[in-house]
């Protein structure tokens, strides 16, 4: 009998297109079915074992495909934004645990703008001017106050000696005439007293025996007539001039000021000051010795020095009033003596290899020299300390790169606060001591930029 089928539909997806395979065989091209015939020639089966490459199969795997990726993209996906979302959320948790106030505590931040070795009686501590914020956030706590504060730490223990509020953020002094972040200091050696200048016109005198800082202004000019219409400005004078300030009176006049003297020069007086001869300064004349670090670059192309030797330089000293000290610049090739207070000048040392080479500290007994051996960036920090005749007592070689600032002395040690290179990003200060003996470099506490304070 032949096999002819009226209507043969696919057992699978029931088209009635299909392929001839011979022998009762087909091949639906809709869906890649293999089905045969039964020899009754009316049982259809399906054979579930075949290998089919039609268009249709082809478009279906990809459709299939194309999904499972989709499906796969989309569990990617929702995986990173959980993890974000998650990740937000604990650094979220942080900052809240981190910066605001708990329960029983207040978060509290510091922005320093001096911390300054000086002398407590015969111990060393650390003057600070810092901005501090209190991280209330609509507590009503009176006694927490944001502005800047000053103080002062023994430098041995870490110890606070004292902590006061200098300026408060809600007072009353305008902001432009007033402004802390850009204050100055100096050591004035002939007073024997620090000062700070607070832009435009407040002078303070931080006194370190009774941690104390007061405004100087007022008293600077009480019997100053030409000072009486105020001060409108006041800045530091360059050392090679004096110690002393340049002030500006409200009607725009500048003048000199000297505390070592109490004396208050016009510009053309203070011209005429600073030149007078020793012939013309009697009693008011001291003599003085100081060093003077010579520089030579050994690469035109670079600024860095790489010879370097110390001069002695001996002069007549005016008292705390104008000078003209600038008699040389950093090579020595030349010499300035307008004033004729130079009396003599000759090498201390021999010339040596050293880069960006500072001196840090300076008596009437000892120098300390920072420097650097090569130009490599990975060049350690070399210390050295010498006598005022020359002599190397001692050189050490640092394990880092060190940001210097002012050094102090007491009886063993030199004092000072430093930022090691690797510790630049956290703006961390440490307080730093070396031997005088034998240069043991030590690292005592750390100046801390975030704190908590309890609440009562």
């Amino acid at each position: 009998m032949a096999t002819k089928i009226k209507a043969l539909k696919c057992p699978n997806c029931g088209s009635e297109k299909h392929i001839d395979l011979g022998n009762k065989r087909f091949l639906c091209k809709s869906c890649g079915t293999e089905f045969y015939i039964d020899d009754d020639d009316i049982t259809i089966n399906v054979n579930h074992h075949i290998d089919f490459d039609g268009k249709s199969f082809d478009q279906g795997k990809k459709t299939m495909g194309i999904f499972a990726v989709a499906v796969t993209v989309g569990t990617i996906i929702l995986f990173f934004l959980f993890s974000i979302i998650t990740l937000f959320s604990n650094h979220y948790d942080s900052i809240n645990s981190s910066y605001l106030s708990g329960g029983d505590s207040i978060n509290v931040e510091e922005d320093y703008k001096f911390i300054i070795p000086m002398h407590h009686g015969k111990d060393i501590c650390f003057f600070y001017l810092t901005k501090r914020r209190y991280n209330i956030y609509g507590d009503t706590l009176p006694k927490f106050k944001n502005g800047y504060y000053y103080g002062f730490i023994d430098s041995k223990s870490g110890k606070v000696l004292k902590d006061a509020l200098f300026y408060k953020t809600t007072d009353n002094r305008s902001s432009e005439s007033f402004r802390p972040s850009d204050a100055d200091i100096s050591y004035f050696y002939q007073s024997k007293k620090w000062y700070m200048v607070i832009p435009d016109h407040y002078i303070y005198e931080i006194n370190p025996n009774t941690l104390t800082v007061r405004d100087a202004t007022k008293a600077f000019f009480a019997n100053k007539p030409a000072m009486d219409t105020g001060l409108s400005m006041a800045s530091l004078i360059n050392n090679d001039n004096g110690e002393g300030f340049i002030v500006t009176n409200n009607l725009g006049i500048p003048f000199y000021y000297f505390p070592a003297t109490n004396r208050l020069y016009t510009k053309d007086a203070f011209e005429f000051a600073r030149h007078l001869p020793p012939s013309e300064l009697g009693n008011e004349l001291r003599d003085s010795v100081y060093f003077h670090i010579q520089k030579q670059n050994i690469n035109p192309n670079l600024s860095r020095g790489g010879r370097y030797r110390l001069w002695r330089i001996h002069i007549k000293f005016h008292l705390g009033d104008p000078q003209d000290t600038n008699y040389f610049p950093s090579d020595m090739k030349g010499c300035w003596n307008d004033d004729h207070r130079l009396v003599s000048y000759e090498p201390a040392t021999e010339w040596f290899t050293a880069f960006d080479c500072k001196i840090i500290y300076r008596d009437s007994k000892y120098i300390l020299l920072m420097y650097y051996p090569t130009i490599s960036r990975e060049a350690k920090t070399v210390v050295q300390l010498r006598s005022t005749n020359g002599e190397i007592l001692w050189t050490k070689a640092l394990d880092d790169g060190i940001y210097w600032g002012v050094v102090a002395r007491d009886k063993a040690n030199f004092w000072m606060k430093l930022r090691p290179d690797n510790y630049v990003s956290l703006k961390t200060d440490y307080c730093y001591s070396m031997s005088l003996k034998d240069g043991k470099f030590q690292r005592h506490y750390y100046f801390p930029i975030e704190y908590s304070v309890p609440k009562k």
